[in-house]
């Protein structure tokens, strides 16, 4: 059947990303094996969108994969491309098109309690909500410091808007001594996360995406730069899906974007390096009290000024950049002055804030929370503007924090899964979480954590202001 040139221009649309999350991982050897992974999106699902979901876990021959979320969304029973080295890891993509609206978390539960996992989910707009997936590739040793999925040439979907190439990278060489540096998109790529913060024995992982909008030949492509040596070999995959003018597009207003976690067991006295691919004129980077993690200050490769929230030295850190010039290979840096154990970053990239985003702050010092399963007033803060975005944090002794009881309608953004102990490398037990403000109603901060003698907890929360109306979008340098 022919199509009229002005209906196909009609019918063309372009898949594009609403929010995007990656973890980091709990390394072989290091990390707490555990089974029943849960983690959340940062804002509702909109409805119609497809979710795109990357797995690496611990490599079996009898190994199973089990998706499923909250919302009452059948996940494929198998995977759309998955591949292996057969002796450490297995790395897979999931694909739900089609998504119900709503607030999503996902369960990846296995055959046993395994480690490492390490997950990546991203949900974008105008994919095609039936029969999505027209191509994969991918590769078990692609080799630092290029890596490739390997070749491959999607279905033929040009009246449409052509396709999104999504493709996934993760070091299959657990317990190398090497560890990436930076990753890099290569040709027209964007990338979505690039974690480079765990130094050896940690799994590095990034993520990257491309409309393409004709059908061609592709080898879709990154660099992996690594110390002190190149050469470990990386999983690799890619899958396109079919353009299409469908789904929902993120409401207008302050929004994260991206929540990417990094994790180090043993961050030395120095700089420590992380990678914050972006596009918001609002970072965050949220972590644990300074006797923890002794950040002296953060500096980035676009000169931003990074201002540190922390009314009591002994409450958790919160540091943003106002105003802020993203990038998608926007690299942080973490100036220490004393070595630290078994550090968490949360990095969080958000977009329409205001350009004086501060408004208030308040903490509660770290205090004896003895043998108690809930702490309530942890701590209360009280925006004063509406339609603005409160990041909050818990510093616990003796973790795991295992749930947010309020206020209503708050996110929790750690993973949390069947075994993990206060030792978890994902995370570190600890809690952090966010909610949009609709009024200037005080904000009750009430954790479930675990009831343990003799524990101690802090707390930090922090408002920040939307703009007045969406900001022209940053250019990166």
């Amino acid at each position: 059947m022919l199509i009229h040139p002005l209906v196909a221009i009609w019918l063309a649309a372009t898949p594009t990303l609403s929010q995007h999350i990656s973890s980091s991982t709990n390394p072989e050897g290091l990390g707490i094996p555990g089974n029943a992974y849960q983690f959340a999106l940062p804002n509702p699902v909109g409805a119609g969108n497809c979710l795109i979901l990357g797995l690496s876990y611990a490599w079996s021959e009898s190994r199973t994969v089990f998706v499923s979320d909250n919302n009452g969304n059948t996940w494929p029973a198998s995977p759309a491309v998955t591949t292996s080295d057969r002796t450490n890891l297995i790395s897979s993509i999931f694909i739900l098109p089609n998504a119900r609206p709503g607030a999503t978390t996902i369960t990846v539960t296995f055959d046993d309690l395994i480690n490492p996992v390490q997950y990546t989910l991203s949900e974008f707009f105008n994919v095609d909500p039936v029969s999505p997936l027209n191509g994969q590739s991918s590769n078990n040793a692609a080799a630092s410091p290029f890596l490739t999925t390997g070749r491959f040439t999607p279905g033929n979907n040009d009246p449409n808007g052509g396709n999104l190439i999504w493709n996934y990278y993760c070091t299959s060489g657990v317990g190398s001594s090497n560890w990436v540096t930076r990753f890099t998109s290569v040709d027209a790529f964007t990338l979505l996360d690039a974690d480079i913060g765990f130094h050896a024995q940690g799994v590095q992982h990034a993520s990257q995406y491309w409309v393409q909008p004709i059908a061609a030949e592709l080898n879709p492509s990154m660099t992996a730069n690594m110390t002190p040596a190149d050469g470990d070999q990386f999983l690799a995959l890619a899958v396109a899906l079919k353009a299409a003018s469908a789904g929902t597009p993120p409401p207008s207003g302050i929004r994260i974007v991206r929540v990417n976690h990094s994790t180090w067991n043993m961050p030395a006295p120095g700089n420590w390096d992380l990678q914050l691919p972006s596009i918001g004129n609002l970072l965050v980077l949220a972590t644990n009290e300074n006797s923890v993690i002794p950040v002296i200050g953060v500096t980035d490769s676009n000169g931003n000024n990074w201002v540190l929230v922390e009314p009591d030295g002994s409450e958790p850190q919160i540091w943003y950049a106002a105003n802020a010039i993203p990038g998608p290979n926007l690299k942080v840096t973490l100036a220490l002055d004393n070595g630290a154990s078994n550090a968490t970053v949360v990095l969080y990239d958000i977009t329409s804030a205001s350009t004086t985003p501060f408004d208030v702050a308040a903490g509660v010092p770290q205090t004896s929370v003895d043998d108690l399963s809930s702490i309530d007033h942890f701590p209360d803060i009280t925006p004063t503007t509406v339609n603005g975005l409160t990041i909050a944090c818990i510093g616990v002794g003796q973790g795991p924090e295992l749930a947010i009881n309020s206020p209503a309608g708050a996110n929790d953004d750690l993973v949390h899964y069947a075994g993990e102990l206060d030792t978890d490398l994902m995370d570190n037990a600890d809690g952090k979480g966010h909610l949009y403000n609709s009024d200037l109603s005080t904000e009750n901060w009430t954790w479930t954590i675990t009831p343990i003698s003799g524990n101690s907890a802090g707390a930090l929360a922090v408002h920040f202001n939307g703009a007045p109306h969406d900001p022209e979008p940053r250019e990166p340098p």
